[in-house]
C-alpha cells in the first residue's frame, strides 16, 4: 500500500530528519506546514467562491447548466464523494475560470537557485528575485481571448492541475506550488454544489467590482453580495 496522505509524508520527514546534518524539530515542522495548508485554503477559498457566485448570478445560463450537472451527481449517489465531485466537468471549469479572471494574489515571488538563460542576451543570475504578475498573465489576450469575459467553457475538459504551459498559475507551479490547493478546491466545489442545488442566484451588486486595496488577497471592496432565492 502506498502512503499518499500528508500525515504519512510528514512521518517520512521525521525519519529523514535523523540523517540530516541540520535537523529541524519535527513537531515544529509539522505544525507550521499544516497551519500553512489550512490558512492557504481557508483564506483564498471564500474569496474565490464569492467571485464565483457573483459571476453565476449574472450568467443564468451557466448557472442552470451547473445545477443540472450537480443534481445528476446527487441522483447517482446519496452523497458527493471525492471522485464524484471531481467528475463534474462544468463545476471544475467554473472554478478554474473564476481563478483565472480573479487570481487571489497579485504576484508570485521566487528566487533563482542557479543561473538561467531566458534568451541569448538575457539571463538571470543565481539568487535573483523573480516576481510573476498573475493578473497580467491571466488577462493576456494572446493566451486567453477576451480575457475580461467570464467564460467557463474555455476550460471544459481541462485537468484541474493543468497550468497551460505556465500561463495559468493561481496556485503557483512546481515543487513550491500552494500545498493547500487540493483542500481549497475541494471545499469550494462542495460548497458550490450544495448552494447551487438549493438556491437560484441573482445579482445584488453592480457587475464591475472594485478590489479592496487593504485586503491581503484580491477581494472585492464591497465584500461581495448575491441574492439567494430558495428553489
Amino acid at each position: 500500500m502506498i502512503d499518499t496522505d500528508i500525515i504519512s509524508h510528514f512521518m517520512k520527514l521525521q525519519e529523514n530528519e535523523k540523517s540530516t546534518k541540520d535537523p529541524v524539530r519535527f513537531e515544529e515542522l509539522m505544525t507550521s506546514q499544516l497551519g500553512t495548508l489550512i490558512q492557504a485554503a481557508m483564506l483564498n477559498g471564500p474569496v474565490t467562491l464569492c467571485h464565483c457566485l457573483h459571476e453565476l448570478a449574472y450568467h443564468t445560463e451557466v448557472q442552470d447548466r451547473l445545477r443540472k450537472e450537480v443534481k445528476q451527481g446527487f441522483r447517482e449517489k446519496d452523497i458527493l464523494d471525492y471522485d464524484s465531485i471531481n467528475d463534474m466537468k462544468l463545476l471544475n471549469a467554473i472554478l478554474t475560470e473564476t481563478l483565472r479572471k480573479y487570481p487571489t494574489v497579485s504576484f508570485l515571488d521566487r528566487i533563482t537557485t542557479r543561473k538561467y538563460t531566458l534568451k541569448e542576451n538575457l539571463s538571470l543570475d543565481e539568487g535573483t528575485p523573480v516576481f510573476v504578475n498573475l493578473p497580467a498573465l491571466h488577462h493576456d489576450e494572446t493566451l486567453f481571448p477576451e480575457p475580461m469575459k467570464w467564460c467557463p467553457d474555455r476550460f471544459l475538459g481541462a485537468n484541474t492541475f493543468d497550468n497551460r504551459d505556465y500561463s495559468f498559475l493561481p496556485f503557483g507551479a512546481g515543487p513550491r506550488s500552494c500545498m493547500g490547493k487540493r483542500f481549497g478546491l475541494l471545499q469550494m466545489k462542495i460548497a458550490l454544489a450544495h448552494i447551487i442545488q438549493k438556491y437560484r442566484l441573482e445579482p445584488d451588486v453592480p457587475y464591475i467590482q472594485e478590489s479592496d486595496p487593504y485586503s491581503i488577497v484580491l477581494a472585492p471592496k464591497s465584500g461581495g453580495s448575491v441574492k439567494f432565492i430558495p428553489m
